[in-house]
């Protein structure tokens, strides 16, 4: 129960984006808890999500042994570490060995599909990613990645339908989201976005990335008060960093003054004066090149 309470703990404050926060707090339970692998197979999720590669495959190597269900996670993990460090041999080798374990283990499907792309085999990369999809049609990942090779071989409507059911499905992550944000951004289809935004928003309520793509989609369509009702309750939930305070300006600007009512028992957060802070304004990450994760 402590170990559930703990990662459950973590999840909340990932999604929030306070990354380093949750890492102190899987490496306190480390401390309490030193030969519970699953403390480390959570750290080393998280590290993952953060791009931080090198500290993900770290705190495997520190993972003491486990039974065979989880040495299979450590093993896809440190798979996918050794990718992201661009060790591609490595990822192989280690991939190799989950799947001999587990033939249809779909991330592992996935991750022989990123490392054909790599190798410039697109066609085998995306015969992999239908196998990790057969194998686990809910799991997102290989739905964004035929979304970047359909880009590629210019079928945007093509690749629209895979963002969005990436989207659908595991709308938490980051790669998942940013890739569907972007892309609804190129192409200026801001209505349905909406819609799926909000869906997924009133799933996981605590998720900033979410939070923050709907007030873009809403940005977008001009519809600055309901903007600006989600921007306040952003500011309650993550603070003031990550450029909403820009983005509340940009709206408030949109709206002219606020008028506030003498009744009024607390102030709204869009009649605070944000002027001397210097965040950056909100806006949609671009990728320079085809990745799951870079």
């Amino acid at each position: 129960m402590q170990t559930i309470q703990l990662l459950a703990r973590t999840e909340e404050l990932s999604q929030k984006g306070k990354i380093d926060a949750a890492v102190e707090v899987l490496l306190g339970g480390i401390g309490v808890q030193p030969e519970n692998p699953r403390v480390y197979l959570g750290l080393s999720e998280i590290l993952l999500a953060a791009k931080r590669f090198q500290d993900a495959k770290d705190a495997l190597s520190e993972m003491p042994p486990a039974d065979k269900i989880k040495e299979l996670r450590k093993a896809q993990l440190l798979a996918y570490a050794e990718e992201g460090l661009e060790n591609y041999a490595a990822a192989q080798a280690q991939i190799e060995q989950v799947l001999l374990m587990n033939p249809g283990h779909a991330p592992a499907l996935n991750l022989k599909g990123i490392l054909a792309y790599r190798n410039d085999d697109p066609i085998s990369a995306e015969k992999y990613f239908n196998r990790a999809i057969d194998s686990d049609p809910g799991y997102g990942e290989p739905y964004t990645n035929l979304g970047m090779l359909c880009l590629e071989s210019d079928r945007p409507q093509d690749a629209l339908k895979f963002f969005e059911k990436a989207f659908r499905l595991t709308p938490t992550d980051l790669d998942i989201a940013t890739n569907y944000h972007s892309y609804i951004g190129a192409t200026a289809d801001f209505t349905k976005a909406e819609v799926l935004a909000r869906e997924s928003a009133a799933l996981y309520p605590n998720n900033q990335k979410i939070k923050y793509m709907l007030i873009d989609f809403l940005v977008q369509q001009g519809k600055y008060e309901m903007a600006m009702s989600e921007i306040e309750d952003a500011v309650i939930k993550f603070g003031t960093d990550n450029g909403i305070i820009g983005a509340a300006l940009k709206v408030r600007e949109k709206l002219g003054p606020i008028a506030i009512r003498k009744s009024s028992p607390k102030v709204p957060v869009s009649a605070v004066s944000y002027t001397h802070l210097t965040l950056p304004t909100m806006r949609l990450r671009c990728r320079s090149r085809w990745s799951p994760y870079h």
